[in-house]
């Protein structure tokens, strides 16, 4: 986080880690300007769990006795808020649209399958966990 707000000791940092490596990368580093220069901290977190999103729904749970079934909460995340990704591998943008094409994918068989609103119930949860298991490989390797 220093390195943030200190050129002079990101440039340094750089140097140091980079300082060896094959010409012309050195001298290209060295001659590179101040203003030039930027760095963020990249931060990691264990792979999300479905229940993390949306609390499971247990066959004990006994039914509601009114005349309409409580709303599931009909909002997910998908791409980095789900799965962030180190920048390095250029994964981020591949997984979200992956993502969206998931989603889209289930919410129109579910819809189809259940109709519009106990498609949508069934659509997110079902998406959450298929996205989630496709992408912890990326997530654990980046």
């Amino acid at each position: 986080r220093v390195l943030v707000k200190d050129p002079v000791a990101l440039k340094a940092e750089i140097l140091r880690r980079c300082g060896r490596w094959h010409e012309p990368i050195p001298a290209l580093l060295r001659g590179t300007p101040l203003d030039d220069m930027s760095g963020y901290p990249v931060y990691d977190r264990e792979v999300l769990e479905p229940d993390v999103l949306r609390t499971p729904q247990t066959e004990a749970a006994p039914p509601r006795a009114t005349a309409s079934p409580e709303p599931q909460r009909r909002v997910t995340l998908m791409g980095d808020a789900a799965h962030p990704m180190t920048p390095f591998k250029a994964q981020g943008a591949n997984q979200v649209l992956s993502d969206a094409v998931l989603l889209a994918d289930i919410l129109a068989e579910s819809i189809r399958k259940h109709g519009t609103h106990a498609g949508f119930d069934a659509a997110l949860p079902l998406f959450e966990r298929k996205m989630l298991s496709r992408s912890a490989r990326a997530v654990v390797g980046s």
